[in-house]
């Protein structure tokens, strides 16, 4: 679980620096069904604006996958 003060933490300091150093993509990957599933895609959406884009997998190989796709394919 991640907690409201780190999702603040994440929205307002982490992200305007992971986008400054170029990140594009972020893929977070999840159990199938779980508490720990809902907080993470609360906190991806979070993170999807602008240029850096977020998406949750069940899978390490999909996320690998669309990590690695263009920045045009979002």
């Amino acid at each position: 679980m991640i907690v409201h003060d780190d999702q603040k933490w994440i929205h307002d300091k982490w992200m305007p620096l992971a986008q400054e150093a170029g990140l594009k993509r972020l893929a977070f990957v999840t159990a199938p069904t779980g508490l720990g599933k809902l907080t993470v895609e609360d906190v991806s959406g979070l993170v999807d604006h602008q240029e850096l884009r977020s998406r949750t997998f069940d899978s390490i190989a999909e996320a690998r996958r669309w990590v690695s796709e263009a920045p045009a394919n979002n």
